[in-house]
């Protein structure tokens, strides 16, 4: 967390897992745009974190996005990933999820939201 908050980010990094005590409620404040920086980032995976406000950017370069409890509404508006195979938002904030800009090379990607099951993406 430090890494992302001190330095926001490099563009050297390709996997960040952040794991969470489940019990801990303390809220992580954060400017949402750490991720930016980070255009390699492939895979990006926050467990029982509570964050005082959703991301405003997600690298492209993202294969694997498992987040669970984001604290957002929307995707990110510049969002538009080539390579998402994995993406699971378990009781997330979601009111809306569109992948702008990716309907035809996203084909095989699994969307898992547990209240719903798992939804391919359209393609």
């Amino acid at each position: 967390m430090f890494l992302l908050l001190r330095f926001k980010g490099s563009s050297l990094i390709e996997t960040i897992y952040l794991e969470f005590p489940s019990y801990e409620e303390e809220v992580i404040e954060w400017k949402g745009d750490e991720l930016k920086k980070m255009q390699n980032l492939k895979t990006l995976i926050v467990k029982n974190g509570t964050f005082s406000k959703g991301p405003k950017h997600l690298p492209n370069s993202l294969r694997v996005l498992e987040w669970h409890k984001c604290p957002s509404r929307v995707i990110p508006p510049d969002f538009c990933p080539k390579k998402l195979s994995i993406c699971k938002l378990q009781e997330s904030d979601f009111t809306s999820f569109v992948l702008r800009g990716t309907l035809k090379v996203c084909v095989n990607v699994m969307i898992f939201f547990p209240s719903q099951g798992l939804a391919p993406s359209m393609g």
